[in-house]
């Protein structure tokens, strides 16, 4: 059965994003590093789902980001969690304080990484 906030999207003949995902998205808030063929930065985690993540990205590092990344986090006791090496940029959108809000989808193909020592 359709709940009514979707059937109210789905009357207009449009679906809002939150009701277009399949998985839901956790709230995150912490540094990540990208790596981008040569190029490397250091971002934010904004949320993650199984499937995908938002990173707010400082202006100039959104243009040494290619289409292709790969993102590891910092953990504790100098491990370094790969999240993934092969995420797909989707999109990219200014935010008004000059920062960009990039939403990267992960390769579903791509085996779940383990935890490796730095």
């Amino acid at each position: 059965m359709v709940g009514s906030r979707t059937a109210k999207f789905l009357k207009h003949g449009r679906l809002s994003v939150a009701e277009k995902r399949r998985f839901a998205r956790v709230g995150m808030q912490g540094p990540i590093r990208w790596t981008s063929g040569d190029n490397s930065g250091e971002c934010e985690i904004l949320n993650m789902s199984p499937v995908g993540a938002a990173l707010q990205v400082q202006p100039g590092s959104t243009f040494r980001m290619g289409p292709d990344v790969a993102l590891h986090m910092q953990l504790d006791d100098g491990l370094e969690w790969f999240v993934t090496e092969n995420a797909k940029v989707v999109r990219k959108i200014l935010c008004p304080d000059g920062t960009y809000e990039v939403c990267v989808e992960f390769d579903q193909d791509e085996p779940e990484k383990q935890n490796r020592s730095a």
